[in-house]
């Protein structure tokens, strides 16, 4: 019996918030929106540069439908203006969890080119302890004061698309993150296959990570993922479709099932797609299902031209009810959504099992 591939429905009126592009701090495009639901209004953060190329800083918008947004003027985080801090140059990509009386709020910054230059023969440390492509994390419970708490990530392996747990699991916190060996996008033939992993922690500023960086090589080559504390191979490309990366999107949704996790992934020719897996719920590094096709593609005008055409990227999916909410970046330069009934989405993970 074949199984019937999941229908997300994207919202009539796509892009959303095209109004933002009109703010200087935006007029470079809008992309990859986290959000959550307070139970009262979809809160979102967003990432946004003045010019292509240019540093990204994060905005704020809120909707009491899902659909419809207003936003914030200025942005709420913006570049550090520390030299030594490493989002100095930019911060982008916010995913937000719930945790207690707060919302947590990963997000990732990339390193300046000039970073990236280190000669091994003087035994200069690798690039990426210098500020290369790490995530930090942020907090707040009132969305007008937000508190910087520091980088969360492995100092020597570069790592992005990290996404928190929204509770914890045997005692400990959970992340779902992407490290991998070197700068992907630069050596693409060198870096660990674009794997997704998950670690456990009980302490969110302090993963384990091996900081004994002072007597590693800098051929990034040598490194190797024992340094990376408790942490779990989660899945690797397996598909086409997953040819060169597979990331974490939104937040983890709990169901009596397990979690239902949506993801995306880059084929060879660039093209980005979005898949779902199922993890145990008390094992979230045992994969219960996970679909050998997208589940979602760029089909529709804003996803296939722009910026960087064939590009769907979620950073949100949003539970309002019964349907997920699914935020996503449009080509690099838009954001958009797509509905889709949870059980709908559940159901055809349990199939594939």
């Amino acid at each position: 019996m074949s199984i019937i591939k999941p229908n997300f429905k994207r919202w009539e009126h796509n892009p959303i918030m095209v109004g933002a592009t009109e703010l200087a701090w935006c007029s470079g495009g809008i992309r990859n929106p986290g959000a959550i639901w307070d139970g009262e209004k979809v809160r979102m953060l967003f990432t946004a540069n003045v010019t292509e190329g240019g540093p990204m800083r994060i905005g704020y918008a809120d909707s009491s439908d899902g659909f419809n947004f207003d936003f914030r003027s200025e942005p709420v985080l913006a570049p550090s203006d520390s030299d030594c801090f490493f989002d100095r140059t930019g911060i982008d990509d916010p995913r937000i969890t719930k945790l207690d009386d707060w919302y947590y709020i990963t997000c990732a910054s990339p390193a300046p080119i000039a970073d990236y230059k280190s000669d091994p023969a003087k035994n200069e440390k690798p690039p990426w302890l210098l500020g290369f492509r790490r995530v930090g994390l942020v907090r707040t419970k009132d969305w007008l004061n937000f508190e910087r708490l520091g980088p969360i990530t492995n100092p020597i392996i570069a790592d992005s698309n990290v996404v928190l747990f929204p509770e914890k699991i045997n005692g400990k916190y959970a992340m779902l993150h992407r490290p991998t060996h070197s700068i992907p996008w630069i050596v693409t033939g060198f870096h660990y296959p674009a794997a997704m992993f998950v670690a456990y922690t009980d302490d969110l500023l302090d993963w384990g990570w091996n900081h004994d960086w002072d007597n590693l090589a800098c051929n990034y080559r040598t490194i190797t993922f024992d340094m990376m504390g408790d942490d779990h191979l989660l899945i690797r490309p397996e598909y086409d479709w997953e040819r060169i990366k597979v990331g974490a999107s939104g937040v983890p949704i709990a169901t009596d099932e397990g979690w239902l996790v949506i993801y995306h992934a880059c084929s060879a020719d660039y093209k980005y797609r979005v898949g779902v897996m199922l993890l145990d719920r008390d094992d979230p590094s045992k994969v219960l299902s996970r679909s050998p096709e997208p589940i979602f593609e760029p089909t529709a005008e804003y996803e296939t031209a722009g910026r960087f055409p064939y590009c769907v990227f979620p950073c949100a999916n949003v539970v309002i009810g019964d349907e997920i909410f699914m935020y996503y970046g449009a080509c690099d330069e838009k954001c958009a959504v797509a509905t889709i009934p949870l059980k709908e989405l559940l159901d055809y993970a349990l199939a594939l099992k």
